[in-house]
């Protein structure tokens, strides 16, 4: 928009009173002009500064709620892991209750065994 209007000069008393004017008038339209386009750019700024601020909040806020649901998933998962060793523990309790019944029970059928063979052993022998 900068348009070169030349001031002509006089011999007497300086330059052109119409040429100053018209440089003037043309001079303060571009500065009101720059000033309208300085003030839409404001503008456009302070809206994509409110659009981003805007962005900007929804996406903590949805960070936020994955975070909390993902903690919530990974206290779920550790309850139930600890569930898990408690009944593997247990079952292992249960196990070992059960080998130790086991072996006793056998030991006292070989004992039951052994004493029964005495006992026809010393039949046959009298």
């Amino acid at each position: 928009m900068t348009e070169k209007t030349p001031i002509r000069g006089r011999l007497v008393g300086g330059f052109d009173r119409r040429d100053v004017i018209t440089n003037i008038k043309r001079l303060s339209e571009e500065r009101n002009s720059f000033m309208r386009e300085c003030e839409e750019l404001r503008a456009e700024l302070q809206a994509l500064r409110d659009e981003m601020s805007t962005e900007r909040t929804a996406a903590e806020t949805t960070l936020n709620e994955k975070t909390e649901q993902l903690e919530a998933e990974l206290a779920a998962a550790r309850t139930e892991i600890m569930a898990a060793k408690l009944r593997a523990t247990d079952a292992e309790k249960r196990l070992e209750e059960f080998v130790i019944e086991e072996r006793a029970k056998a030991a006292s059928a070989i004992e039951c065994a052994e004493t029964r063979l005495r006992e026809l052993r010393e039949q046959l022998n009298k």
